[in-house]
């Protein structure tokens, strides 16, 4: 927060903590390019990352397993290595100068999104845990999302439903000359 201060970014950058989904839809609508600078390298999942793959806008992430799993699985994210700052400045100099990039990474990962909805992820899990309970040895490459995703329904007349957004998907706001940028502040453990 001081830093933002020290460079007068004040008007620009505004760290704001935890938000409920209505005001994190209100942030995300006027952003123009989502951050998560994460420089913990442990971490297996992120909620914030989850809903801001749906936002329609583009993300720059930092190379750690979590995103690059999902980067793996679809790429959606541009990802740049924690602490880094120049990487992060160039990061988000080339989305903000090359909309058609930007525009691939947004489709890319509004599709991640559909293909992760909770009845996906229930789906999933069941089928991971009915593996495991019924003996069948199951690999790393075994557990694989998509692998179990794809799978072939016991019944090909089976209609499988349309997919749906898990969480709202935004319009671009107008162009502005520089980026705006909404950062969330991380818990920390107490």
């Amino acid at each position: 927060i001081t830093l933002v201060h020290d460079l007068d970014l004040d008007d620009r950058v505004k760290i704001t903590g935890w938000l409920g989904p209505a005001e994190a839809e209100r942030y995300y609508a006027a952003t123009d390019i989502c951050l998560a600078p994460y420089t913990t390298t442990d971490l297996s999942a992120s909620g914030a990352i989850t809903w801001a793959l749906a936002s329609g806008k583009p993300i720059v992430g930092s190379k750690i397993q979590a995103f690059r799993n999902i980067c793996r699985e679809q790429p959606c994210m541009l990802l740049t290595t924690p602490g880094r700052v120049d990487e992060l400045v160039w990061a988000v100099e080339k989305l903000s100068g090359s909309p058609d990039y930007a525009d691939r990474l947004v489709a890319a990962a509004r599709d991640y999104a559909e293909a992760h909805t909770w009845r996906e992820t229930a789906i999933v899990t069941h089928d991971l845990y009915s593996q495991l309970l019924s003996g069948v040895a199951v690999h790393a490459e075994g557990v694989s999302r998509r692998r179990l995703v794809d799978r072939k329904d016991a019944s090909p007349a089976a209609e499988k439903p349309a997919p749906r957004r898990p969480f709202a998907v935004f319009p671009a706001r107008e162009q502005a000359d520089t980026p705006t940028v909404v950062a969330r502040q991380q818990r920390r453990a107490a």
